[in-house]
């Protein structure tokens, strides 16, 4: 299955809307979809909430890529690195796994590109907090993938 075609697929899935303008209300089957996930992901705390995800994923302008990435990234460190997830958060982790999808998936300098100073703002963290959680979640997943 091509990219467009998963996506389409997914859009479907979590009910996720074609006009953009109406990325700014976040799908509540999409957050569900992500909480259901995540609770399989032990962590240091379980702070996870639906408030906080529905305003990462529509504030960040998340595709149904970004997210369904994001995932897969949590669940590779749930198998290959659980010593980083016992260590941090589910709401860092969560964070930084949808941070990296989206730079990962948008690494073309568009304007859909986010800097991090603006990931500490939908994160509600600093600006050095961020940076630090970046390079934490990429060495977990340099580590999982040498492993």
């Amino acid at each position: 299955m091509n990219s467009d075609a998963l996506e389409e697929r997914v859009k479907r899935r979590v009910h996720i809307p074609d006009d953009e303008d109406e990325y700014y209300v976040a799908s509540k089957p999409l957050t569900e979809l992500i909480l259901d996930d995540a609770k399989a992901i032990p962590s240091a705390g379980g702070d996870l909430k639906s408030g906080f995800v529905s305003d990462v994923t529509m504030d960040a302008g998340l595709s149904p890529c970004a997210v369904m990435l994001g995932l897969l990234y949590m669940h590779r460190l749930v198998r290959k690195n659980p010593n980083y997830l016992g260590s941090t958060s589910s709401r860092d982790i969560f964070l930084a796994s949808m941070m990296i999808a989206s730079k990962y998936l948008n690494d073309e300098g568009e304007a859909e590109s986010l800097m991090n100073s603006e990931w500490a703002k939908i994160g509600r963290k600093s600006k050095q907090d961020i940076d630090n959680l970046e390079v934490e979640f990429v060495m977990a997943m340099v580590n999982s993938l040498i492993g």
